[in-house]
């Protein structure tokens, strides 16, 4: 069986070019997670703990915002804390991103920072499973500042999303996130289409308390 992920990764460490940037990421970086709490079990629950966090991945526009501007590295952090249901937290996250243009015309650079509060759901697995699995959807705004139009303002916007993790101790959790956000521009008289973007990253949880 290791020998079989073996393979798996140098495929995937090649990159696939049928398959974006984000997904490529997110599946190699998942199967070296697999193999690296392959011996672990979740003896202590630290999900209930509130947490705080960083993620740094790639960011790739998808849809309609594909045509305009290019694959890019992101970044963010996070706060969450408990709710009265042991399976369910509350969220606040905030990140950031910068895209460049794809040609030479419309878009030179984009920038978003998106910022939303959300709820994670943990999916109800067995203790003897290393990997924790989480479900995410949220809502906010997100900050969009465009050139050369040299035009800032700030859309609503929304999140899905999934995260796994393991416990690295009693401070800390490491894990997985691949998260898609809606940025709804046709608010806006004379819009056309909406932003849209997939975020793949690593990540970061401190426990707290």
């Amino acid at each position: 069986m290791l020998n079989f992920f073996k393979i798996i990764i140098k495929k995937l460490f090649l990159y696939n070019n049928k398959l974006p940037v984000t997904i490529n990421f997110f599946l190699t970086a998942f199967i070296l997670l697999l193999l690296f709490s392959n011996s672990l079990a979740r003896q202590i629950d630290y999900f209930n703990k509130p947490q705080a966090g960083i993620w740094f991945g790639v960011s790739t526009p998808v849809y309609t915002t594909y045509d305009s501007v290019s694959t890019a590295l992101a970044g963010g952090g996070f706060v969450r804390s408990n709710t009265p249901m042991d399976n369910m937290k509350i969220g606040l996250e905030s990140s950031y991103h910068y895209y460049g243009s794809k040609g030479p015309e419309g878009v030179n650079t984009l920038t978003l920072v998106p910022v939303y509060g959300n709820l994670v759901y943990r999916l109800p697995l067995p203790a003897k499973i290393p990997l924790v699995f989480q479900l995410k959807a949220g809502a906010g705004g997100c900050w969009v500042k465009i050139r050369p139009d040299r035009q800032d303002q700030w859309d609503p916007m929304g999140m899905v999303g999934i995260e796994t993790s393991f416990s690295a101790g009693r401070l800390v959790n490491i894990g997985l996130r691949i998260d898609y956000l809606l940025i709804y521009e046709q608010h806006i008289k004379g819009a056309q289409r909406n932003g849209h973007v997939v975020d793949a990253g690593v990540t970061l949880y401190f426990n707290l308390f």
